[in-house]
């Protein structure tokens, strides 16, 4: 059996810090987890990405929200944000703030992987690792919290052509249609999101050339601190 895959142990605090900010309580989550607390205090070093899954599991068993990873990301736009979400924040448009976060989007954990086809302009998200129930939760976050990033950024509530989530859901998808603001597909086979090359060409309000440049080093370099630590 292959060793799973591993994360930089900060990501699981901002799993939390998240959570917290969507209204979830933290330490009732962390409690029902079998994630160790001493987990949660380190700082450089990586550990298994199913830790991030448990903390979602638990995350729904406490809260009775089968929606956490969509409801985490709508509900306080991705706070707190990351290198490589500040690094999209603080680029040009749209179109270069995707390109630019791509190659580091890693920073997230190893099996994690985002691609950008032009053709058609569809953003992909892909899980590369046995596949777990939280998995619903991260794949809903990762297409969500995007845009709600964008939104923020370009200082408008714009919509994509289309939306689709590889896994099943059962129930009602008015909300995700209404905030998403397009058609949304579940069982699709696929996670991704389909852009309209108008979108890509938006400037966004935040740019910030020297800031980029930075985050784009933070980025990068929490990237190489991650693969010292495989």
């Amino acid at each position: 059996m292959a060793p799973e895959p591993l994360v930089p142990a900060f990501i699981l605090r901002v799993v939390l810090d998240r959570l917290q900010a969507a209204g979830f309580e933290r330490n009732a989550v962390v409690s029902a987890s079998s994630v160790p607390p001493e987990m949660l205090a380190m700082t450089r070093l990586r550990v298994p990405w199913g830790a991030i899954a448990d903390l979602l599991d638990a995350a729904e068993r406490v809260s009775g929200d089968d929606r956490v990873g969509f409801h985490t990301a709508v509900r306080n736009a991705g706070e707190p944000l990351t290198a490589p979400e500040l690094l999209f924040l603080s680029s040009g448009t749209v179109g270069e703030a995707l390109r630019r976060v791509q190659p580091v989007s890693r920073v997230f954990g190893n099996p994690e992987e985002w691609t950008l086809h032009e053709e058609g302009v569809v953003s992909r998200y892909a899980i590369r690792a046995p596949w777990r129930p939280a998995f619903v939760h991260i794949a809903e976050h990762a297409l969500a919290m995007p845009l709600a990033i964008v939104r923020l950024a370009v200082g408008a509530r714009i919509a994509p052509l289309e939306v689709r989530f590889a896994h099943a859901r059962d129930g009602d998808p008015a909300e995700y249609e209404q905030w998403f603001g397009c058609p949304v597909q579940f069982g699709g086979g696929v996670n991704q999101v389909r852009l309209s090359p108008e979108l890509l060409a938006l400037p966004l309000r935040t740019a910030n050339p020297i800031f980029a440049r930075h985050f784009q080093r933070e980025a990068e370099l929490q990237l190489e601190i991650g693969r010292a630590h495989v």
